[in-house]
């Protein structure tokens, strides 16, 4: 299930985050929370967070579909 949220195939219901955050022993905001400053992201992902943090509903969907036009596997030949 974990695979399949983190690559985007599925969605995890209110339940499932329950259940993960009792898994891993944390409260389920922490299942959600990027901590830009562990040293694993650049400057560039901390600028962009907080770009993204500033649009509308509409414009993070915007930006999403650019996203997964920009980032779609391509074909060879």
């Amino acid at each position: 299930m974990i695979a399949k949220i983190e690559g985007g195939s599925s969605g995890a219901s209110f339940t499932t985050i329950e259940q993960l955050s009792n898994a891993f022993s944390v409260e389920p905001a922490a299942l959600f929370k990027i901590d830009i400053d562990d040293g694993r992201f650049s400057e560039s992902l901390g600028d962009l967070v907080a770009r993204l943090s500033a649009l509308s509903d509409e414009d993070i969907a915007w930006v999403k579909a650019l996203l997964d036009v920009a980032l779609r596997p391509r074909g060879r030949g």
